[in-house]
């Protein structure tokens, strides 16, 4: 802090010796300065309190904040230099990442498309339901069954009927077995010698599957695999006496089969007819 001082006498400044008319003169130590060092920290003035006048305060927290975004600005600086060694470092690995993808969805879509087309061409469920059935009764000597169009609808409408009113039983809303097959215009009723049989068989099954993909020998997903899904079926009912017992009843001759699906449930349904 500092007034300034005309006289008209020169003055020298205290620091310089540059003699004036007028000058500048300390409140602190009262001497006198040009205008180049009449501030007390350009004379270094040993008189100035330790807690510095208003003006002095705002320009040292001016400096502060620009020395402060300085230092930020260094900081960031220091740390892009730090990141820069880590790129180099690591470019040839950034460069692989796109291939890596690449191949990944190559691999992933191929074998989408192997599965879609593997799924489309391979037989129907219900037609390995019934070779596999057929095979557990030729492999014991017993004549195989003969598929029947009418005893698959009965079979198959009964699957769905189970699905939509939430049951799993042989009688239902639909109807038993044999009124099911009567209304689509099978007949329930054989006459062998002096014997009348009447009635149809019926096994039915409700199977939880699964996703799960298997890519040896050849990419294949369980769920939708028929092979599969017919082994479990049939093998389901062999294990069963009462519905192994209508598998190989040699009185049957014709067969029905139906399935359905109620999200990862399947529901099957085999009819047997004692046939013309």
């Amino acid at each position: 802090m500092s007034e300034q001082y005309k006289s008209t006498r020169k003055h020298q400044c205290e620091v310089c010796n540059k003699e004036e008319l007028m000058l500048f003169t300390c409140n602190y130590c009262n001497k006198f300065f040009c205008a180049e060092h009449h501030l007390p920290e350009n004379h270094k003035c040993i008189y100035i309190p330790k807690t510095p006048p208003p003006y002095i305060k705002t320009r040292l927290n001016v400096m502060t904040i620009k020395e402060s975004q300085q230092e930020s600005l260094n900081t960031h600086m220091i740390k892009e230099k730090q990141k820069e060694p880590e790129l180099k470092k690591g470019g040839s690995i950034n460069k692989t990442k796109p291939i890596i993808v690449f191949l990944i969805t190559a691999i992933l879509i191929g074998t989408l498309s192997y599965c879609v087309n593997w799924y489309n061409t391979q037989p129907s469920l219900e037609s390995l339901i019934l070779l596999k059935i057929n095979f557990e009764r030729t492999s014991r000597g017993l004549a195989p069954l003969h598929e029947d169009s009418r005893l698959d609808v009965a079979a198959r409408l009964h699957c769905e009927d189970m699905i939509r009113n939430g049951y799993f039983e042989h009688e239902g809303s639909d109807g038993t077995p044999s009124s099911r097959a009567e209304a689509q215009g099978y007949p329930t009723q054989k006459i062998i010698g002096s014997l009348i049989y009447t009635g149809v068989g019926e096994n039915i099954i409700k199977n939880p599957c699964y996703f799960l993909i298997n890519f040896i020998p050849i990419p294949t997903i369980d769920y939708f695999d028929h092979d599969i899904l017919a082994s479990n079926l049939v093998n389901s009912w062999m294990n069963s006496p009462g519905h192994r017992a209508n598998i190989l009843d040699p009185i049957y001759m014709d067969i029905g089969i139906g399935v359905a699906w109620s999200g990862l449930t399947i529901y099957s349904t085999t009819n047997f007819g004692l046939g013309i």
